[in-house]
């Protein structure tokens, strides 16, 4: 059985229905349409693959090369600035390989001036050093605007489609700027996908705000039988039975990292096991109801220290853009 090189990827497997819907939504981008709303939530429980889903969707827009897909992410471990996730997003678009002057030209209008000032990367590339600290003073509403103002006119060059992550993390101050940010794109060809946790945990006012600006509820179900035995395949080039892949999905509740640790504890334990051409098979005397137990050990988790945080918070600083002070804050939370 062919051992795993890089432990912390999971293949993508399955999800065909779901990827068929999201790019229904990027084909209604196409052509002069009504878009009263913009926004798509991909929705499930913690680890059942939202993030995956989108960044496999766009990736194949990025091949196809027909769209600009920025992206931005929410976490409980970082103290942001207002809109920081959008603000992250809009700099890496407007940097991109296709940030052509035209593009730009929007900022050379002094409208876009407080905008400017929180795009790091951009205010870098053109050379902008504002004389007065103008951008502190921008009311969130008007910030959103102009964050919808500046995507509205990327998207005259190529249709737009953004992902927010995590936006269950998503702060009220934020929140409270969305039906501004919606109404700024009016019918622009802007699809913001944004994922959410479906933990039953998250705040009423956030669902019930999203409800009313959502085009559409995406909701991710668990990894079905089939779609266990695919990621065994695509790991291990092997094959298992039906009832060794419903019995995983049934232990693993179709998480696939859960999952994942269950294959990997089964096999470092000998009990997942070559067969004959290419098929697994459970080690004689293997019961079901021991699967459960290795299930258990493969849900035991690590704490991170206080190093594993920090290199986290920097890999989430957005991409390496936020300021030090910004930086310093973040730190400072560190337990």
């Amino acid at each position: 059985m062919g051992s795993i090189s890089h432990r912390g990827h999971i293949p993508f497997v399955g999800r065909r229905d779901e990827l068929r819907r999201l790019a229904l939504h990027r084909s209604y981008l196409e052509g002069n349409r009504e878009r009263g709303r913009h926004l798509v939530v991909v929705e499930g429980f913690s680890g059942v693959g939202k993030t995956a889903l989108v960044q496999e969707f766009l990736a194949s827009l990025e091949q196809d090369g027909r769209s600009f897909t920025p992206r931005g992410a929410y976490s409980p471990y970082l103290r942001r600035p207002i809109l920081g996730p959008l603000l992250d997003a809009l700099d890496s678009l407007f940097v991109g390989g296709f940030a052509q002057r035209n593009l730009r030209s929007i900022f050379t209008d002094a409208t876009y001036y407080p905008l400017l000032e929180r795009l790091p990367l951009l205010s870098s590339a053109i050379g902008y050093e504002p004389h007065d600290r103008i951008g502190g003073s921008a009311e969130p509403a008007m910030l959103a605007a102009l964050i919808a103002s500046a995507l509205a006119h990327a998207a005259h060059f190529r249709p737009v489609v953004l992902l927010l992550d995590d936006i269950q993390w998503m702060p009220q101050e934020d929140l409270e700027t969305m039906p501004a940010l919606n109404s700024g794109l009016h019918n622009a060809p802007v699809l913001i996908l944004a994922t959410m946790r479906r933990d039953g945990g998250e705040p009423a006012p956030l669902r019930d705000a999203l409800r009313k600006l959502s085009l559409d509820d995406l909701y991710l179900p668990p990894l079905t039988p089939p779609d266990i035995a695919a990621l065994v395949t695509e790991m291990y080039g092997a094959q298992v039975s039906s009832q060794i892949a419903a019995d995983i999905a049934h232990v693993s509740e179709g998480v696939p990292m859960r999952a994942v640790e269950i294959l990997r504890t089964l096999i470092d334990r000998g009990v997942l096991i070559d067969g004959q051409g290419g098929n697994c098979r459970l080690s004689p005397g293997y019961h079901r109801r021991m699967l459960a137990e290795e299930g258990g050990i493969a849900e035991r988790v690590r704490r991170l220290d206080r190093d594993e945080v920090r290199t986290l918070l920097l890999l989430n600083c957005a991409s390496g853009v936020a300021r030090r002070d910004e930086l310093a804050n973040w730190f400072a939370m560190l337990p």
